[in-house]
């Protein structure tokens, strides 16, 4: 299943892009796959679930746009559809279309947050803001 480097790669670029940009976490990531890609979407989107884990893109929504394939007729010029690769063309029944599209893997854009998803460290601002101030506590008297 290629699927499953498919997807680290992704990954690894889209952390890439958001340490640079300075960015803590991922929240949504935007994806066009092409019909003629050879990526079959169900192994995508379970290979997706296992490579993401751990990562910046844990809890992304991600959105793919499926690109449908097209291609142009080296014989008589005509652009097509093609559902694979291969096809005749269905104009003048001439094989070995130029592919145009459909073939590509594109990550399109990122959402980056800058406050972390939760902090370990005790002196790192919280990702969420309290809603109201937490009151100050009286200590109480030791016990010896």
């Amino acid at each position: 299943m290629h699927e499953f480097s498919i997807v680290l790669n992704i990954v690894e670029i889209a952390e890439k892009e958001a340490r640079i940009a300075g960015a803590h976490r991922i929240s949504a990531i935007s994806l066009e796959i092409g019909r003629l890609s050879s990526i079959e979407p169900a192994a995508f989107r379970f290979a997706w679930k296992q490579a993401v884990r751990g990562s910046m893109l844990e809890h992304a929504r991600c959105t793919i746009r499926y690109l449908p394939g097209e291609a142009a007729c080296t014989g008589c010029g005509l652009v097509f559809e093609i559902k694979q690769l291969y096809e005749p063309c269905p104009g003048c029944g001439l094989f070995g279309p130029e592919i145009r599209q459909g073939q590509s893997l594109r990550v399109c854009s990122l959402r980056l947050e800058d406050e972390p998803a939760f902090s370990l460290h005790p002196n790192e601002a919280a990702a969420e803001p309290l809603t109201q101030p937490v009151a100050a506590s009286k200590p109480s008297p030791k016990k010896f």
